[in-house]
């Protein structure tokens, strides 16, 4: 037998959760997403490599192998970008929108 104040706690404690009727979700393909981290990475290393190139170049005198390497690892850096930058753009206009309706989903 519950007295007064055991049943004024319990009112006061009483929590209520409203949920919205569905829920929007935006799936995107972990393939892309892989890719671009990749290609990231890429762009990173050889954006390193690049710059340390081009200071050996800058600091010593004119070395055409030096010019050479230094330009293809800038080639590559560009390139590794241009390939980063049509990944993101892939991944921000193919996303999957999938919409959840919890009536369904807490009668399972």
């Amino acid at each position: 037998m519950k007295t007064k104040t055991e049943n004024t706690i319990a009112e006061s404690m009483k929590v209520e959760i409203a949920f919205p009727e569905c829920v929007h979700i935006e799936l995107v393909r972990a393939n892309d997403i892989r890719h671009y981290e990749i290609f990231l990475w890429l762009i990173s290393l050889s954006m390193s490599v690049s710059s340390g190139f081009w200071v050996s170049f800058a600091t010593t005198p004119f070395n055409k192998v030096l010019l050479a390497v230094s330009l293809s690892f800038t080639l590559f850096t560009l390139v590794f970008g241009a390939v980063a930058y049509y990944y993101r753009l892939k991944i921000k206009d193919t996303k999957l929108k999938k919409i959840l309706i919890l009536d369904n989903f807490n009668n399972k």
